[in-house]
């Protein structure tokens, strides 16, 4: 078991970029990260479906997280 974070596996290029889900999924798991939001959240976009759960569960993340 490696000691890198849990958000590494990200950052791997690979021919699933060429899918446009995965590249959508790329950049809502890169923003989980830079906003420090829990794994909780980002687990749940790495499982999602479609880009509208994706845009579901980042919306409802912004809310409870950011919130001032």
């Amino acid at each position: 078991m490696s000691n890198k974070p849990w958000y590494t596996s990200i950052m791997t290029k690979d021919a699933s970029e060429r899918d446009p889900l995965n590249s959508y999924r790329k950049f809502a798991l890169c923003a989980c990260k830079d906003f420090g939001y829990p794994e909780e959240v980002y687990r749940r976009v790495k499982k999602a479906k479609s880009e509208a759960v994706i845009e579901q569960i980042m919306f409802s993340a912004r809310n409870k997280y950011l919130k001032d």
